[in-house]
């Protein structure tokens, strides 16, 4: 009796899905506390994902190593082939990590020296007026057409010097695009307490200008956001469309083999 039987006979291409290939470059140093790094990783390994992790985290290691955190600075990952092994280039800065504690104790060590020279109710309504709740100035506010007198400019102008200076700190920790978003708003903020305590606003002035600031960072951090996944979702794409060929190559890269069976002897062709 013939049997036939048919054997999918592997090749080195589907080795390349295997080997679990994926490595980091050595840390370059640019210059004025910036560094780069590049990474490869093979498909079955995660592609451009595990390439961007495998980046982070050797810059993380080399922060780590004299005491700072790793900040982004640019990043670019990419296809390394046409079946989806990743590249990640990345360019980071080391910095002194500034963590929610830290920015507390500056605003509590700056009041409590504010404590000794102005009156704490005019202080306490300073601290109000300079540093807005997350959701803008209610109407109360806005509705409010008084001028700062002398004691509120001085509380005024203190308070804005320690909001700019303990704000400004935590912002070295996030990357460009944002440090860059947060300066900017900050720079319209006092720009706005600028013309209060020089009395050519009103506190209700004043209060409309902040919400309007506030209002213009949560729409460019919304476009931001919507940027973000873009790029994810352009990458998780080609991601896909690699697989896709990948797979075509191993299938159209095997070899069928036809064997014949006479009892008990095989033989292939």
């Amino acid at each position: 009796m013939e049997t036939f039987v048919t054997l999918r006979l592997t090749v080195p291409t589907l080795l390349f899905l295997l080997v679990g290939c994926q490595t980091a470059s050595d840390i370059q140093n640019l210059g004025g506390d910036r560094y780069a790094v590049s990474s490869l990783a093979c498909p079955a390994c995660g592609g451009t994902a595990q390439s961007s992790n495998l980046a982070f985290e050797k810059a993380s290691k080399h922060c780590a190593s004299m005491g700072k955190v790793v900040v982004t600075e640019a990043q670019d990952n990419q296809l390394a082939n046409a079946f989806g092994a990743g590249r990640t280039d990345m360019v980071f800065s080391c910095v002194d990590e500034v963590t929610g504690t830290d920015t507390q104790n500056c605003y509590q060590t700056a009041f409590a020296s504010l404590e000794e020279t102005h009156d704490e109710i005019v202080l306490a309504d300073a601290v109000g007026v300079v540093m807005p709740p997350e959701e803008g100035f209610p109407f109360s506010m806005l509705a409010n057409q008084s001028k700062a007198n002398e004691a509120e400019i001085s509380a005024l102008t203190a308070v804005g010097t320690v909001w700019e200076t303990c704000s400004k700190e935590s912002w070295s920790n996030v990357t460009p695009q944002y440090r860059k978003l947060y300066i900017a708003t900050a720079n319209e903020m006092l720009a706005s307490l600028s013309k209060l305590v020089a009395t050519k606003t009103t506190y209700g002035e004043y209060a409309a200008e902040i919400n309007a600031s506030l209002a213009r960072l949560d729409q460019q951090l919304g476009g931001m956001e919507r940027e973000a996944r873009a790029q994810r979702s352009a990458e998780n794409k080609a991601n896909m469309e690699a697989a896709a060929r990948l797979s075509d190559r191993i299938m159209q890269s095997t070899d069928s083999v036809t064997c014949t069976t006479y009892g008990n002897t095989t033989t292939c062709n």
